[in-house]
């Protein structure tokens, strides 16, 4: 099973066409915000179609190049990274679905994105900008076609996932599980009281993946001296 990597940061819809845009939006959401490999927008959680046309109606903004644009932040959850979930953007019709104009829909819709993909499994951590476009393939079904990409890696340790991403995302049991990837003097000493609460709430054990590792990083700091009395019983 592939490792699931979590992005965050913001889409963005364009189509000149204001009711193809609601369209594209609703039906986007309608496949993606549901998936297991799936982009979570919250502004659309649970909107039908009427009600995303609204919103779409009532939200978007007419750019310089006439095109109505719409701007969402989202999460996302991707198979290794997010960007393989880009691949299947465009194919927006589930099997059961009758879409009108379903073509022009699709080639009539670009897509900006802009976020940070994390999967701490095998080391990712980058940022991504692209805008997309749909071209047709021989299986009746689009390929996404990136323009303007500019991708971004950085070591995956703990000063840059504070510096890339606001490190209140990540739960203190996560951070006691892989203490190499969060912590350090200032994040240990921030998060002190936090740290043994969860570690004295956590009768199972469960918590802990590696108690040797978590007591070497504590350790080295000396903010933790008598974790062995506190988790060991």
């Amino acid at each position: 099973m592939a490792n699931c990597s979590s992005a965050s940061g913001s889409i963005t819809f364009k189509n000149k066409d204001l009711t193809d845009l609601a369209r594209f939006i609703y039906y986007f959401n309608k496949l993606n915000g549901y998936a297991y490999y799936g982009t979570y927008i919250d502004d659309l959680y649970n909107l039908d179609y009427n009600q995303t046309y609204e919103f779409v109606k009532e939200n978007a903004l007419l750019n310089d190049n006439k095109e109505y644009e719409l701007e969402f932040s989202f999460i996302g959850t991707g198979r290794w990274t997010y960007c393989n979930n880009l691949d299947w953007f465009f194919n927006i019709k589930k099997e059961n679905d009758i879409i009108t104009n379903y073509n022009k829909l699709v080639l009539g819709t670009t897509i900006d994105v802009d976020f940070i993909d994390e999967e701490g499994g095998c080391d990712k951590l980058y940022t991504y900008k692209a805008s997309l476009h749909a071209k047709p393939n021989k299986y009746n079904e689009f390929d996404t076609v990136r323009e303007n990409e500019e991708h971004v890696g950085y070591e995956h340790t703990a000063e840059n996932i504070r510096y890339l991403l606001d490190d209140d995302v990540y739960s203190i049991d996560d951070a006691i599980k892989y203490p190499n990837n969060y912590f350090n003097a200032e994040a240990l000493s921030k998060y002190h009281t936090e740290i043994l609460e969860a570690l004295e709430n956590n009768e199972d054990r469960s918590i802990m993946y590696d108690f040797a590792n978590f007591k070497e990083v504590a350790n080295l700091e000396s903010l933790f001296p008598d974790i062995e009395k506190l988790y060991v019983r």
